[in-house]
């Protein structure tokens, strides 16, 4: 009766939508002050100027990746999608970013998976830019269409269409 509560088990699902993972301004990559994210070169998403600092899941998929500094979701189509907070947040310990997910949990889009402190990071002189990308869009992505505006967080943005 008082024992450990279990973890409710969320089944994956197949959408291939994007919803913001932040509050704030929605950004094309060219835009991102670092060459590896502007030219695309990790792969393929957009950028968000947070406004906010709770953290939401951009996608329906399984948690395949987590550091303080960032945080990678598969979906059922094998889209994989990262979510980079900041530039060159790498090395900053105490992360700024505490995400309440683990590897091989699955999420749901939308679903609260962490807080950022983008104060401390902008302390530290870092850009509070944070990068959505679609890791594997060589191979894996057909179209992604993405709304560039001014976005609540858990907003639908758009959606990136597998091969």
């Amino acid at each position: 009766m008082f024992g450990r509560r279990k973890k409710q088990q969320i089944e994956l699902i197949d959408d291939p939508k994007i919803y913001a993972p932040l509050d704030g301004e929605v950004l094309d990559l060219s835009v991102v002050p670092d060459p590896i994210f502007a030219q695309k070169k990790m792969g393929d998403g957009f950028a968000i100027k947070p406004t906010g600092n709770k953290i939401y899941s951009p996608v329906a998929g399984s948690v395949i990746m987590k550091e303080g500094h960032a945080v990678a979701f598969r979906r059922l189509d094998g889209l994989e999608v990262l979510l980079h907070f900041g530039l060159d947040t790498v090395g900053l310990t105490p992360s700024p970013v505490r995400l309440k997910v683990a590897v091989g949990d699955v999420v749901e889009p939308g679903q609260e998976i962490g807080k950022a402190d983008w104060l401390r990071v902008e302390a530290k002189g870092l850009s509070i830019m944070t990068m959505v990308i679609l890791t594997n869009s060589s191979e894996k992505l057909e179209k992604l269409e993405i709304d560039y505006r001014e976005a609540q967080a858990t907003e639908l943005l758009g959606e990136a269409i597998a091969k």
